[in-house]
């Protein structure tokens, strides 16, 4: 079944998604405090990730609730 491979890389590109974001979102900022807390938000959710740190509960689910 070719479902779990693709699930799999649009967590990938989800999650490389956000990191470029909040990448982008650092350098568009002027306060170097803000730069800060943005680059590191976006390392540490890059090494969560990569290492298989993010709880399998919340993969797929949106905080959101409407």
């Amino acid at each position: 079944m070719s479902s779990l491979p693709d699930y799999g890389r649009g967590y990938r590109d989800g999650l490389r998604a956000d990191v470029t974001w909040l990448a982008d979102r650092a350098r568009s900022m002027n306060d170097p405090h803000a730069q800060a807390v943005l680059n590191s938000a976006a390392f540490s959710l890059g090494v969560d990730a990569s290492q298989g740190r993010i709880p399998s509960k919340a993969r797929g689910r949106s905080s959101v609730r409407g």
